[in-house]
């Protein structure tokens, strides 16, 4: 609202109002602080005004005695402070303007606390956020521990050394052959009795070699084996 014309205010018939802050007129910053509008008994309605204006609503006397008006406020920012006088009315006559009373707001701005619901999300991130990072440690001492272990692989397994078929062969194959059939006596044949066969290795180790090295053979000497055959 505009400040009030001259030709309305009842001046010599209306007593002047009185104003005051509580706790004082200095208040910290976001401190609650309530100004009171005081006047002779009676059912009147007082106004608060703010550097000539009137940005809050009228307040009438609660009762025909009552003698002063409240205006309340729960925070004080940095706008609250300023220069505020009281007025009041009967019958659209005004009274003068009260004195003028100077709020300070002093301090400075108190940071807004976080609301419980952002503090619940908050605390169920860093839950999540510590729980997996839990998991990943796990699982990192685990493998670890794995390879601490030397569990061996499956190609380690298939990397053993082979033998050449050549090697096999001559592994085995006896440096004494029987006849099937015919038994064995050990030391007691008599030495007419006894048949020399002759066995060719070249013949057994040539496939194996051919296996072996894709290379040409050089001929080599022929190597036989005797075999003692018992005969009766």
């Amino acid at each position: 609202m505009s400040p009030l014309p001259t030709a309305l205010l009842g001046l010599g018939n209306l007593r002047r109002p009185s104003i005051s802050a509580e706790p004082g007129s200095v208040i910290p910053w976001g401190s609650p602080v309530t100004f009171v509008c005081r006047g002779p008994p009676g059912n009147y309605v007082f106004r608060l005004e703010k550097d000539g204006q009137a940005p809050w609503a009228d307040k009438r006397t609660s009762h025909e005695n009552a003698t002063e008006v409240r205006f309340h406020f729960p925070s004080a920012q940095g706008n609250t402070a300023g220069r505020y006088n009281c007025i009041y009315s009967l019958n659209n006559v005004y009274s003068e303007r009260s004195e003028s009373l100077h709020l300070e707001v002093a301090g400075t701005p108190v940071p807004q606390g976080l609301t419980r619901r952002h503090l619940y999300i908050l605390i169920g991130v860093s839950a999540a956020f510590l729980l997996c990072l839990f998991l990943l440690v796990l699982c990192f001492l685990h493998h670890l521990c794995q390879r601490k272990r030397g569990i061996p692989s499956s190609k380690s397994k298939n990397q053993q050394p082979r033998e050449s078929p050549g090697v096999a062969i001559l592994k085995s194959t006896p440096d004494t052959v029987t006849v099937a059939g015919l038994p064995e006596d050990d030391g007691q044949t008599d030495p007419s009795e006894v048949t020399y066969a002759q066995l060719n290795h070249q013949a057994l180790t040539q496939g194996a070699a051919r296996a072996v090295s894709p290379r040409p053979l050089e001929p080599a000497a022929e190597s036989s084996t005797y075999a003692s055959l018992t005969t009766r």
